[in-house]
C-alpha cells in the first residue's frame, strides 16, 4: 500500500524537529550562508528554514554544477518514512540495497 505524505503541511514540523534534534543543531552551527554555499562543493546551508546538505559526488567534475546534489537533512527518527516511500512507490520496490540507497540519495 502506497502511503501519501503531505510534505507541504509537515514542513513546519520538520523545521521544528531539525531545531530540536541535538545532532542536527550541531550542523546548523556549521551551516554556510546561502550565498557562500554557491561557491562550495560540499556544505550545509539553510533554505526556506530547512537545513540542507549540498555535495558533489566524487565521480562528478566540478564544472557539472547541474549534477550537484541538494538534500534536506533528515533526522534519524524520520528516515523510516523515506525508506518506506522508496520501497512502496510503484517504480520502487526491491532492486537491491545499493540501487535503493543510490536512488534515495539522488531523489530525496
Amino acid at each position: 500500500m502506497l502511503h501519501t505524505y503531505n510534505i507541504v503541511s509537515q514542513k513546519e514540523q520538520l523545521i521544528a524537529d531539525q531545531h530540536n534534534d541535538s545532532d542536527v543543531v550541531l550542523l546548523f552551527n556549521l551551516a554556510l550562508r546561502e550565498d557562500q554555499a554557491k561557491d562550495d562543493d560540499v556544505g550545509y546551508f539553510v533554505i526556506f528554514g530547512l537545513l540542507v546538505q549540498k555535495w558533489r559526488p566524487p565521480d562528478i567534475s566540478a564544472d557539472m554544477e547541474w549534477k550537484m546534489l541538494y538534500q534536506i537533512v533528515v533526522l534519524q527518527s524520520h528516515r523510516h518514512i523515506i525508506i518506506s516511500i522508496a520501497h512502496e512507490h510503484p517504480i520502487g520496490g526491491h532492486v537491491g540495497v545499493n540501487k535503493n540507497v543510490k536512488r534515495i540519495l539522488h531523489n530525496c
